[in-house]
């Protein structure tokens, strides 16, 4: 789950082999800009997302778009990727 002021996130993975005490298991690790504020909420009080395309761009996300159909409807969805694996 993100932050609804995060503009932006970055994730790796990792596969820990097994050893003869633990079974192996993957490591997923994402950090997201800015980065959630103790005490504050994830997301606005009774705020259901994305209503228009003004509502991305008001927290620096000006070429992102609303998803206004779908199961992700009120989502904001980026432009680009910076990397991919």
């Amino acid at each position: 789950m993100m932050y609804y002021k995060s503009v932006s996130i970055g994730c790796s993975y990792n596969l820990c082999p097994a050893t003869v005490t633990t079974p192996a298991i993957n490591a997923i690790a994402c950090l997201y800009t800015p980065a959630f504020q103790r005490n504050e909420r994830i997301y606005p009080e009774n705020h259901y997302g994305c209503i228009d395309h003004d509502d991305c761009w008001k927290y620096g996300m000006a070429s992102s778009r609303c998803i206004r159909e779908g199961p992700y409807y009120g989502l904001c969805q980026g432009t680009y990727i910076i990397s991919a694996l």
